[in-house]
């Protein structure tokens, strides 16, 4: 019945909700040369985001169709990568990474091994990694995830995503709290759509009941989360 064409994704959903908080953000990621990339990078200095720059990739920018169902309030997403796999950690200037927060989203190919060396230098120099890995990411499983993990101080995931990553079927909420922080983060926060989002920190675990709101869409909750 209808079609809108929007600017989003992980990186840029996150970027954009911390610059309009009123701290300072950067985008890190690939973009392709084309119409979309321009798109994006009007619309993050639009919204005072920073832009780390990186080459313009031979692929075309990331793109998603996202189906919506107003009878179930919920969405399907159809993902073409592109460009957003080839972000190589030799064109980062590490200069611009001098920070006290990197928002890690989920990157895939040559850019995952990209994030791990990130993460690697976000350690080396004391900076901290919040990591959202999407369902992409989690079903490889903590051994593949390791390097990132370890150099993480706070993990946000939902509760299908964190069964993936520990390969389990258990329901049991805290057992997955304390197993996903035998994996390395500081802090585990596990979400479950409209239940009680969970928290642990190693000795207790905190509860947080979701807000009553009249559900527009569910794409993009858990960058906004």
């Amino acid at each position: 019945d209808d079609i809108s064409f929007e600017v989003g994704g992980g990186g840029v959903n996150a970027a954009v909700a911390i610059s309009r908080m009123g701290l300072k953000a950067a985008f890190l990621g690939k973009l392709g040369h084309d119409h979309n990339a321009f798109k994006i990078l009007h619309e993050l200095k639009k919204e005072n985001v920073k832009i780390i720059k990186t080459k313009p990739s031979k692929y075309q920018t990331s793109y998603s169709v996202v189906l919506k169902s107003k009878k179930e309030q919920d969405r399907i997403i159809f993902v073409y990568k592109g460009a957003s796999d080839h972000l190589s950690y030799s064109e980062i200037k590490k200069s611009e990474l001098k920070t006290k927060w990197i928002y890690m989203a989920t990157m895939l190919k040559e850019s995952f091994k990209t994030c791990e060396k990130i993460a690697k230098y976000a350690k080396r120099n004391n900076i901290k990694i919040m990591f959202n890995p999407s369902t992409y990411l989690a079903k490889q499983g903590k051994n593949k995830l390791k390097n990132i993990l370890k150099a993480t101080n706070i993990i946000v995931l939902n509760k299908s995503e964190a069964k993936l990553l520990l390969k389990t079927k258990s329901n049991n909420t805290k057992q997955l709290l304390e197993s996903l922080r035998k994996t390395g983060p500081e802090l585990i926060i596990i979400t479950e759509g409209n239940k009680p989002s969970h928290a642990y920190d190693g000795e207790k675990v905190y509860i947080q009941k979701s807000y009553k709101v009249k559900v527009v869409n569910t794409a993009g909750a858990g960058d906004a989360f």
